[in-house]
């Protein structure tokens, strides 16, 4: 599945390996932490090798939940996947800490780059080889055969703009992949709008500016709590026209929505906005508590949306844990 918009997005660590060390600290010291990730030097390929392994699994998130089939058959599981719990990474330090990027060199004492990358159990973390000139076909031979994912001449006059770029890319990568398990496990219309590039090209220009720092999709409609680095929470409530035609119709069967409800949702100038750890909507009795103003956006659907402060969120804001308090641990370890 193609992917344009990510379920879920946080700064994660990128490893750097080379065996020499004034070399890595050069680099590093001119890529500095940024929004979306952390820098992590390591400069012995074998022991650093051991560490990937011990703390990366393919599967990073607990939030599928593996069960037998309806016959009971142990032989067969099914895998089901709870969107409301996504969010409740933001109460995890370790989310960090969860490696999506390797930077390494080729040429290495006790073990090449190549081979290196080859051994990271977690396939989905993405693998980039610095190489010198002569390395060049090596490094194209094993990116053909998906050992690694790019490969950067450490010989080129933008090296740092280049790495940087490429680790952007490679970051947005890792969260495409986490995405597409994630939708995997949703129905097709739960997730419309993960594959629609305009939508895409809204979300990104329009809410996930340069003051966020991570965002989680809270609920099938496409709905997003978005995090600044100091914690500060805010919500972009979306609907569908046909999630809008929906709950305007169960609003109306329902027989107890207020003339004044069903006209606002009518008008398809207010939509519903509220979340709910649990997933279930209030009693439509109180629906005139939750309708707030709404904008049109026309992608390949038709969306309504409306953002809001922390207020319309239904988390435990003391047990976030924020970027800018981890960066400042990590800048302290060194």
């Amino acid at each position: 599945m193609v992917v344009s918009t990510f379920s879920y997005f946080f700064p994660t660590t990128v490893v750097f390996i080379d065996d020499d060390i004034s070399f890595v600290n050069a680099l590093t010291n001119k890529i500095e932490n940024g929004k979306s990730f952390i820098v992590s030097k390591h400069y012995d390929p074998l022991n650093t090798l051991e560490m990937i392994n011990s703390i990366s699994c393919s599967n990073s998130f607990g939030h599928f939940e593996v069960a037998g089939n309806k016959d009971d058959d142990p032989d067969q599981e099914s895998v089901a996947f709870d969107i409301s719990k996504l969010h409740r990474e933001v109460y995890n330090r370790d989310r960090f800490s969860k490696i999506s990027v390797v930077v390494v060199d080729y040429m290495m004492p006790e073990i090449d780059g190549i081979t290196f990358c080859s051994k990271i159990a977690d396939k989905n973390i993405q693998r980039i080889l610095l190489t010198g000139v002569s390395d060049v076909k090596i490094a194209i031979k094993a990116f053909n055969e998906g050992q690694i994912n790019r490969f950067i001449r450490k010989a080129t006059e933008n090296l740092v703009e280049e790495i940087t770029e490429s680790i952007n890319k490679s970051i947005n990568r890792y969260f495409s992949v986490q995405t597409a398990e994630v939708a995997r496990h949703l129905c097709a219309y739960e997730y419309s709008h993960l594959k629609d590039p305009i939508f895409a090209d809204f979300f990104f220009k329009s809410y996930f500016s340069e003051r966020c720092a991570e965002y989680y999709m809270l609920d099938t409609y496409g709905s997003y709590m978005f995090l600044d680095s100091g914690g500060h929470a805010t919500l972009l409530s979306i609907m569908s026209e046909n999630e809008l035609n929906r709950i305007t119709q169960f609003a109306i069967e329902s027989g107890i929505a207020t003339r004044d409800v069903l006209k606002k949702l009518q008008s398809r100038k207010f939509l519903l906005a509220i979340h709910r750890q649990n997933g279930q909507l209030p009693s439509v009795i109180e629906w005139h508590k939750y309708l707030k103003p709404a904008n049109r956006i026309d992608c390949y659907q038709t969306y309504y949306f409306a953002i809001f402060d922390d207020d319309a969120l239904d988390i435990e804001f003391n047990k976030i844990i924020n970027f800018d308090s981890f960066k400042q641990a990590h800048n302290m370890l060194g």
